[in-house]
């Protein structure tokens, strides 16, 4: 019953994380000082409703017995997400944007990565697996995107 109760509080943080990153990329999409970024945010912002998705497919078919969640999810030690995104003001530059994404995007890895390694449940584990290479995946495309200003 712990194991069941820790795993969807797991999933309500994850969603809760993908829906504040949807919600930032949406709202760094209506700066005006985007300009030559406004591919790789609305790739982003895409990216996190298809992962809002993804686990909202993973919490409606979330009944697992006790006995398929790992003995990996120990209370003893949280997986948390870390801070809070911030908020965007009309001065944000695209740098501070963009640097506000990396951070975060690599915070999210992190998690689903660490999620991946703890859970044998294998369509969780898969499930966090693929999200973690896709946040990879953003990581690469904000930083190739901060190398083209030095371009």
């Amino acid at each position: 019953m712990i194991k069941k109760i820790l795993f969807r509080i797991i999933l309500e943080e994850a969603i809760a994380f993908e829906e504040k990153a949807y919600q930032f990329y949406k709202s760094a999409l209506s700066r005006a000082v985007m300009g030559e970024s406004e591919g790789v945010l609305k790739k982003l912002l895409v990216a996190e409703l298809k992962h809002r998705m993804k686990l909202d497919e993973l919490q409606r078919a979330g009944n697992f017995s006790e006995h398929q969640l790992s003995d990996d999810l120990k209370q003893d030690e949280p997986i948390v997400l870390e801070t809070p995104w911030p908020k965007l003001n009309p001065w944000s530059t695209r740098n501070e944007i963009l640097e506000t994404a990396l951070h975060k995007e690599t915070q999210a890895y992190r998690y689903y990565q660490n999620l991946s390694e703890r859970i044998s449940l294998k369509t969780v584990k898969d499930t966090f697996q693929l999200l973690a290479e896709e946040e990879g995946r953003h990581i690469q495309w904000i930083q190739e995107e901060m190398g083209r200003e030095g371009r």
